[in-house]
């Protein structure tokens, strides 16, 4: 028994003591159900994450997972059961995408047809009568009646009746702000970190455990997407949108707030980088250019990682032959003077992405209103497909696997 638990511990760091596992959910509506298969299949292959961030409905993903975890983490402090721990979180998440199956839609219909015309039926339901547990039409609450008819209302869903199911899946106790906690703890409970968008000021504003208390509050401000006609949220004097708006995904916030520690990161893109043919119609026009707005920009991020890997490994070098060398007294004035700013930008290598997990789902068939069908057999579908496409991804990546 004692050589199983060994074997477990050894196939869950997947990771150097000096590194950070990253796990990174982006926004897309209904196509959150895919990252549930994904995390299910990363939990399977028990990889450990300090780190957890999301930006929409990867900022509820993300908190639900991290909420759950933590909370079996505490029930098992003594025995830093990080597998079972993983592997409750995403049954949870799992269950949470599940409830969120949109049972207004008649199922005869969600059946009956394929899937991309299924989506577009589903997306025609929700602008008529948005989601029975996410989102209500402004149109129900007869106070609305008259700025609906002056267009004197910024947007046309309520998201409050939202919190009864982020109450019910987020244990929000779980994600006060404990600074000294994560530093001391990360090997047993992740950091989250979610991103949104100041409306005044056009700047990212993230949400951080390492620095602050999680509410319910701060979920909704993650969701308030703008496109989709969402209302904003207000904390603390600031009016927030989603992040997708600045970046679909909250990488660079993760990079800035944590940059001590290199990085591996798993990524997941539920958004197409490749398409088939041009588009042959409006529909086909905006679907691309949606994909191409919101699929991750990690190339970017990564070319400027690995410049930032050189320029370190660089400075390194100068650092050994200015140590080794015979100087002056003048020189060694000059070379103490700027050796804590050598330091600690050889320090700033979190910021370096040591390792890129990729997970990108391939879209078949394509469809505009994917991320609008909350359908069961739509949800279903996503769920298997993030397993399948996560399995698939791990493949190329071997030690990042148990």
């Amino acid at each position: 028994m004692q050589q199983d638990n060994n074997k477990n511990k050894n196939k869950n760091k997947n990771k150097e003591d000096n590194e950070e596992n990253v796990l990174i959910f982006q926004g897309g509506g209904s196509l959150g159900a895919y990252e549930s298969g994904v995390y299910k299949t990363l939990a399977k292959h028990k990889i450990w994450f300090d780190i957890i961030g999301g930006t929409s409905i990867g900022a509820v993903n993300a908190a639900i997972l991290t909420s759950h975890i933590i909370s079996y983490q505490k029930t098992k402090e003594n025995n830093n059961d990080n597998d079972n721990s993983m592997e409750y979180a995403s049954k949870i998440l799992e269950q949470f995408w599940y409830e969120m199956e949109n049972t207004a839609v008649p199922q005869f219909i969600a059946e009956f047809f394929p899937s991309k015309n299924r989506n577009y039926f589903a997306a025609l339901y929700f602008t008529l009568y948005g989601h029975p547990k996410a989102f209500l039409p402004v149109w129900y609450y007869p106070q609305n009646i008259t700025k609906l008819i002056t267009f004197n209302i910024p947007y046309l869903y309520d998201s409050s009746i939202f919190k009864n199911i982020l109450n019910k899946y987020i244990i929000f106790e779980n994600l006060r702000k404990n600074k000294e906690t994560y530093k001391k703890e990360r090997k047993l409970y992740p950091r989250l970190i979610l991103s949104t968008t100041n409306i005044k000021t056009a700047e990212p504003v993230s949400f951080d455990t390492e620095n602050e208390d999680i509410t319910i509050d701060h979920i909704l401000a993650c969701v308030g997407y703008p496109f989709y006609n969402i209302s904003w949220s207000e904390i603390n004097g600031d009016y927030l949108w989603d992040g997708s708006l600045i970046r679909n995904d909250p990488l660079k916030l993760v990079l800035e707030t944590s940059p001590y520690i290199p990085k591996r990161v798993y990524i997941c893109d539920v958004y197409s980088n490749r398409f088939p043919s041009l588009p042959n119609n409006i529909f086909e026009s905006w679907h691309r250019a949606r994909d191409i707005v919101f699929l991750d920009k990690l190339f970017i991020g990564k070319s400027q990682s690995d410049h930032l890997k050189k320029y370190r490994d660089r400075l390194e070098d100068l650092y050994d032959i200015v140590i080794n060398s015979k100087l002056s007294d003048d020189v060694n004035k000059q070379f103490l003077r700027v050796k804590s700013e050598c330091e600690e930008l050889i320090k700033r290598r979190g910021m370096i992405i040591k390792d890129l997990i990729h997970i990108v789902r391939k879209e078949k068939p394509s469809s505009l209103f994917e991320d609008a069908d909350f359908s069961l057999s739509t949800i279903t579908e996503y769920i298997e497909k993030g397993e399948k496409d996560a399995d698939f991804a791990l493949l190329d990546h071997p030690e990042s696997s148990s």
